[in-house]
């Protein structure tokens, strides 16, 4: 299982990323994005922006990993219905939004998330709005097969069929490093880790969730199974209420509090635990 501590120093180099201002930006090579963008584009200026983000994870791809920086995304200002799926050759993105009320994602039907880290890709998020759709694959934010995603500051998480945060499969992993907004339940659960991954909240200041309005997650607001893990650091901030189980961990899979107590976690109902899964 990856321990808890191991999600500092995994994503530190994205903690000061997600922290810079535009103008003060780590050294990498840059991208534009905007609904009145053209794929024929080169997507290298905001006057010579790209239509879709999906073209733009092309062009990040073929310019392969930064030695030294990062790829920055730069969307500009709009609604965006799409998926993106980040593979190990664009290395380190970083998505950087003008505001959760500007910016808005939306998954068409038959992909598994919204935002995609496959294969070692690692991805930052700041200032967007994202959702999934009502699709039985979809979940909003998904690392699979070590895919690292980490969230920064002003990101709004609507509703998808499955999870708005899943991770599978050993060495992936999603963090957050700042309050999120949910504006949106699903069919599933809120964070979902399987298959030796890690969900984390870190513990760094202003870390924790808002609710708003109420949210439903029938299959457990957090949920771990076959070795996967969702940590909790003792300063995590819940606001607003939620429906559903406090957490559902199966099979050799964990809950992690921090010593706070599984009590604290936001649901109306208890948790519940298979196969040696527990919450502590």
């Amino acid at each position: 299982m990856i321990k808890a501590s191991r999600a500092l120093f995994v994503a530190a180099y994205f903690l000061v990323a997600l922290c810079v201002s535009a103008s003060a930006q780590i050294a990498g090579i840059d991208f534009y994005v905007s609904p009145t963008g053209l794929d024929t584009n080169d997507c290298a200026t905001p006057a010579t922006a790209c239509a879709h983000f999906s073209h733009v994870a092309l062009k990040a791809a073929e310019a392969g990993p930064q030695p030294g920086g990062m790829q920055h995304i730069h969307p500009a200002p709009g609604g965006y219905n799409e998926g993106i799926n980040f593979n190990a050759n664009t290395n380190i993105v970083y998505i950087d939004g003008p505001g959760s009320s500007l910016v808005f994602l939306n998954n068409l039907p038959g992909g598994c998330g919204t935002i995609i880290a496959n294969t070692g890709a690692n991805i930052g998020l700041n200032g967007l709005s994202i959702s999934g759709v009502a699709d039985p694959c979809t979940n909003t934010i998904y690392a699979q097969l070590g895919g690292v995603i980490n969230l920064g500051n002003d990101v709004v998480l609507g509703a998808a069929y499955g999870a708005l945060l899943h991770c599978e499969g050993p060495g992936s992993q999603i963090q957050v490093w700042s309050m999120l907004t949910v504006k949106g339940g699903g069919a599933g659960n809120f964070a979902a880790a399987t298959s030796s991954c890690q969900v984390s909240f870190n513990p760094v200041p202003g870390v924790g969730v808002t609710f708003n309005p109420t949210q439903s997650f029938p299959g457990g607001v957090l949920f771990s199974m076959v070795n996967g893990s969702v940590y909790i650091p003792a300063n995590m901030t819940w606001v607003g209420a939620v429906n559903g189980p406090k957490w559902v961990a199966s099979t050799n899979s964990t809950i992690w509090t921090d010593g706070v107590g599984c009590a604290s976690l936001p649901g109306n109902l208890p948790g519940v635990p298979s196969s040696n899964g527990i919450c502590q």
